[in-house]
């Protein structure tokens, strides 16, 4: 399968209500492949992780999309992590334990 595009006229009515229940992600590629990814280029070389997941998913990227979607998804975590660290530190500026 190759990607798909969608588009919508401007300033139309959504003729299909249902698809903001889908919450389908801006991310070319989805959320299992992209886990899948990270965990495969967090055990070792990208050309290693490149060959596991063509065995595993069947998918061929290259190394340097591998590596964009391990740096990408890097970004997410750090935030996630400077976001509850900022939600847990109080006024006085000692985190909570």
């Amino acid at each position: 399968m190759g990607p798909a595009e969608i588009s919508r006229a401007p300033k139309a009515a959504n003729p299909h209500p249902a698809d903001a229940r889908l919450a389908l992600s801006a991310r070319r590629h989805s959320a299992p492949l992209r886990r899948a990814v990270v965990h495969e280029v967090a055990d070792g070389p990208l050309r290693s992780a490149r060959e596991a997941l063509a065995r595993t998913t069947g998918h061929h990227l290259g190394t340097r999309r591998l590596r964009e979607i391990a740096v990408e998804d890097a970004r997410h975590v750090r935030d996630f992590y400077d976001q509850l660290a900022a939600r847990s530190t109080p006024l006085g500026g000692q985190p909570v334990r």
